[in-house]
């Protein structure tokens, strides 16, 4: 018999080794109990009611923490104990999310569950077994500021300031327009700027003719400094300005004293992916994002 129950303080203090070694089966898991440990009690009183452990005729199999909310699902951590390496019972995995899923009260509107992972062997096995989808693969690229290559074309660049807020909603939404993705308010980036990742002077605007044409900066980030929100508005594109503003948003970097600088791009952007190497970034690491339907 399959079943996921919370897991008591006496459990989660019983298995504290496993939960130490969350890293193991996946790198970006998250850390519950070190997060757990420095809470106060009513905090860990809702990490508790956040993570269930799964069970096989009594014995546990997977400790999974979870984050549901009305407009996402998030799988934060996944620990297989051992024996769940030795299990042969195909029936059993593809019992484990829906038996975690019945636990949750209340359930989201989405049924769609994401899980975000260091791409290795194990872990892509049991995902499997498990009946996780990969929903794409994104690739962690860094490139040391000693080797970014001269600019072949001086660019107009304007640093953002915060009266340009809304100028900076139009150009992203412009740049990352999808169907699948939320559209930017000025909330959205007041919120950013207020945040400890936000560095002022390493970001900018890419003009032409006295008009806004692109948006890239640098962020702080776990591994070190990070590009992000780099793009080109789509009636500008193909005309060579990628590559010379890529470069001069680099070079600020440089400036400020970053020795390395990180980006992530989606595998299959061939097109992103073939600029950033032209440059001289080099493939770090590769995460997956997979994705569980329940219905």
């Amino acid at each position: 018999m399959i079943k996921a129950e919370q897991m008591t303080r006496k459990e989660i203090e019983e298995n504290k080794e496993l939960l130490m070694r969350f890293t193991e089966f996946n790198a970006y898991n998250e850390d519950f109990y070190g997060t757990y440990i420095s809470a106060s009690m009513l905090v860990k009183m809702q990490l508790r009611s956040s993570a269930r452990i799964i069970r096989f005729n009594d014995e546990p199999i997977f400790f999974i923490w979870f984050d549901v909310r009305s407009y996402s699902n998030n799988l934060r951590s996944i620990i297989p104990f051992d024996r769940a390496y030795k299990f042969k019972d195909g029936d059993f995995f593809h019992m484990v999310i829906p038996t975690l899923v019945s636990s949750i009260v209340p359930r989201a509107e989405s049924g769609k569950y994401a899980y975000q992972a260091l791409e290795n062997e194990k872990n892509t096995m049991l995902l499997k077994l498990l009946g996780f989808s990969l929903d794409e693969s994104v690739l962690v690229m860094k490139i040391d500021t000693r080797d970014i290559p001269e600019s072949t074309t001086q660019v107009e660049v304007r640093d953002f300031k915060m009266d340009d807020i809304q100028d900076r909603v139009q150009i992203q939404n412009n740049i990352f327009n999808d169907r699948y993705r939320i559209p930017l308010n000025k909330s959205d980036i007041l919120l950013e700027i207020s945040k400890r990742i936000y560095i002022p002077e390493a970001s900018m605007f890419l003009m032409k003719d006295n008009r806004k044409i692109g948006y890239g900066q640098i962020i702080k980030g776990v591994e070190g400094n990070y590009l992000v929100n780099f793009g080109i508005v789509e009636d500008q594109r193909g005309k060579g300005y990628s590559r010379d503003f890529l470069i001069h948003v680099l070079n600020r970097g440089r400036e400020l004293g970053f020795e390395q600088i990180f980006l992530e791009v989606n595998a299959y952007n061939i097109k992103a992916v073939n600029l950033y190497t032209s440059i001289g970034f080099k493939v770090f690491k590769k995460k997956d994002k997979w994705f569980y339907k329940d219905y």
